[in-house]
């Protein structure tokens, strides 16, 4: 599949934005020494173009997309893909994600800590799921004690 590189970028520009807070939790992760990894059902180009915009890739350890793996993350397949590729131990991991089959996926395929964050970008909120716990602020995961008891994942 061929994607003009310089149209996407001007169509997209715009929209590449870092969520509040989340480059001060990458860097507690970091400082934590957590391993951190990006999946996301974005075409390689797409996060490509937002990594380099946004200069978080030197966050993650690792990053890879539904395209590398052959299955969006909506499927099992795909974190099994995942899983082997990247080395993560579902039973010690934490997934956030904004959409809620992608979220409903990981659980059924066995990670543990499962985060929905409420906004799919920095500017729209999406409908808080009864299923998972929900986040707005990456503050919250970095000051757990300011996070509502009954939402606190341990």
């Amino acid at each position: 599949m061929d994607i003009d590189i310089p149209a996407l970028k001007e169509q997209i520009h715009h929209l590449i934005e870092v969520h509040p807070h989340v480059e001060d939790f990458l860097k507690m992760l970091r400082l934590h020494r957590k391993k951190v990894y990006l999946v996301t059902n974005a075409h390689y180009k797409v996060l490509d173009l937002k990594l380099k915009k946004t200069e978080l890739g030197r966050y993650f350890h690792a990053a890879i997309t539904s395209f590398e793996i052959g299955y969006p993350k909506e499927m099992i397949e795909f974190w099994e893909k995942a899983e082997k590729q990247l080395g993560f131990e579902k039973e010690k991991t934490l997934f956030i994600d904004d959409t809620v089959a992608v979220l409903k996926t990981a659980a059924q395929y066995g990670i543990k800590y499962i985060l929905h964050k409420t906004y799919a970008s920095s500017k729209e909120k999406k409908a808080m799921p009864e299923d998972f716990p929900e986040i707005e602020d990456f503050r919250d995961l970095m000051f757990p004690n300011d996070f509502p008891a009954d939402k606190r994942l341990v």
